[in-house]
């Protein structure tokens, strides 16, 4: 394939993603947030980084040991 065909497939597919996003359908900024924000408000109870752990054995991000091993 020519450097020229290769060109016009580039575009031809540019063209169609173009298309794509041309007819999705669009929802004002004020819904969207709105949405989000019921979201947050409604699940804000099964949010550990709002809540916190229950123990800290639940935690990822909890020290792994006191212990410290330094090489001499």
């Amino acid at each position: 394939m020519s450097s020229r065909d290769q060109t016009i497939q580039a575009m031809r597919k540019q063209i169609d993603q173009l298309r794509n996003e041309r007819n999705m359908k669009r929802m004002p900024i004020s819904v969207t947030t709105a949405e989000i924000l019921k979201y947050t408000q409604d699940n804000a109870r099964e949010d550990v980084l709002l809540t916190g752990f229950p123990n800290d054995k639940m935690n990822p991000y909890r020290p792994k040991s006191s212990f410290q091993c330094n090489l001499i």
